[in-house]
């Protein structure tokens, strides 16, 4: 059994709209300036930081910020056999994004991008791994998420929002106290 039409148009609805602000945010660390030789030897202006593949987006609205620092997954569903644990564990995406979205709903409050290859050979390689994770029941009952806290798995962990601000941090340090 499958989603409702209806009920897949409004979350498609929803998630549509949210793209631009992912595909924002990875730009700034997909692709990095070219150097010197790179910009006048072969007229390259940007050149890729990082390899993504195939890439799972969550995006949570700002009632999830009790999952900062955590990411979640379908992981049952009455309705549909396939969750996005299971396609992530099938090897369907190399990469995810997962956010979440400040009060007003304008950009994202916290987000992190995870490595799915290493974290499918993390779980490969130590299965009781799973048995750390959090398994919550949806409101509805008819399906459940799991929690999985980055702190269990920070070599998967590619960049970060907090990453970021914190490179942002050491930059103004150091041209403040050179």
């Amino acid at each position: 059994m499958s989603l409702p039409v209806q009920s897949y148009l409004f979350d498609r609805k929803i998630s549509d709209l949210r793209m631009s602000l992912v595909k924002s945010t990875l730009g700034h660390i997909c692709f990095k300036n070219s150097s010197h030789t790179e910009d006048v030897n072969m007229a390259t202006d940007l050149v890729p930081s990082i390899e993504i593949g195939r890439l799972a987006v969550r995006v949570r609205n700002n009632s999830a910020l009790k999952y900062v620092g955590e990411i979640t997954m379908r992981f049952g569903r009455v309705t549909t056999p396939s969750t996005e644990f299971r396609k992530i564990c099938d090897g369907n995406a190399s990469h995810m994004f997962y956010a979440i979205m400040n009060s007003s709903g304008s950009a994202f409050y916290w987000w992190v991008l995870v490595d799915l290859n290493r974290f499918r050979q993390r779980i490969g390689a130590n299965p009781a791994l799973l048995n750390s994770f959090t398994i919550i029941p949806n409101k509805d009952r008819q399906s459940c998420f799991m929690a999985i806290p980055l702190n269990l798995i920070p070599d998967c962990v590619v960049h970060s929002s907090i990453y970021l601000e914190n490179i942002m941090k050491e930059k103004i340090l150091e041209a403040a106290c050179p």
